[in-house]
């Protein structure tokens, strides 16, 4: 008896320090993703990522997926991009809810499907992730699945934002600026407009530029305005780009 239980309990630390090293070597291969994409070698991160999310690494999963989205280091494919954020979403992970939901909502790699859209987006926001608090605000913004309301998509842009979500700060400049469900208010808009040009929003750092240079909802500033032309332009932005001096 007692020899039968020490070979089970020896075969069963054996497993468990098998399965804790799989695990560690999957979060050694995303980490070196990371690591890789950030140098843009795009061929080598999703090699890393496709070793981690066959293992079964939920954020590696949701990597490979972003990959196949962009066509960074593989194809674009987004029937592959849908299959490996799925399976991220099944294990919880909020950032693969979000992107499922944004997939359903525009039919990209699947047909659109506004209830399923909102289904996955509720679990992300649920667990208080930007994009997926983001991606719902634009579900009641747009009318999309739910009936269009800008109050209630005003209050989770307003979470998303609080978490600086890029997206979500430009929306809220968009609904101060055309009075959505809110009086007009060129004050705010202006303040929401810098907050997501400062957060990296390509769009907003347009705008901005505009309003330092009409004076609108804010004070003139010369500087400031070439400031934020210069990012936009660098962003891709050509109008951005017929602003600047030539030298």
């Amino acid at each position: 008896m007692t020899f039968h239980l020490a070979r089970y309990l020896a075969a069963f630390f054996a497993l468990f320090a098998v399965s804790s090293l799989r695990a560690q070597s999957a979060d050694e291969l995303n980490t070196q993703g990371d690591a890789h994409y950030e140098a843009r070698r795009f061929t080598e991160a999703a090699d890393c990522y496709r070793r981690a999310a066959e293992a079964g690494h939920p954020r590696a999963q949701t990597n490979l997926g972003y990959l196949y989205r962009s066509g960074e280091g593989v194809p674009k494919d987004p029937h592959q991009a849908m299959l490996w954020y799925r399976r991220a979403a099944d294990k919880g992970d909020a950032l693969a809810q979000a992107q499922v939901g944004f997939l359903y909502t525009h039919g990209y790699g699947c047909p659109k499907d506004y209830e399923r859209a909102l289904y996955w987006l509720r679990l992300s926001a649920e667990q208080n992730h930007p994009r997926g608090l983001a991606n719902l605000a634009y579900m009641h913004y747009q009318g999309l699945g739910t009936p269009q309301d800008y109050t209630e998509a005003r209050k989770i842009y307003e979470k998303a934002a609080a978490l600086g979500e890029p997206a979500a700060l430009y929306n809220l400049a968009v609904i101060y600026d055309k009075a959505y469900g809110v009086p007009q208010n060129s004050e705010t808009a202006a303040i929401y407009y810098e907050k997501a040009a400062i957060a990296g929003h390509a769009q907003a750092r347009f705008i901005t530029a505009g309003l330092y240079e009409s004076a609108r909802g804010v004070a003139h500033d010369q500087e400031k305005s070439l400031h934020y032309y210069r990012l936009a332009c660098a962003d891709g932005i050509a109008e951005a780009c017929k602003k600047l001096p030539k030298n």
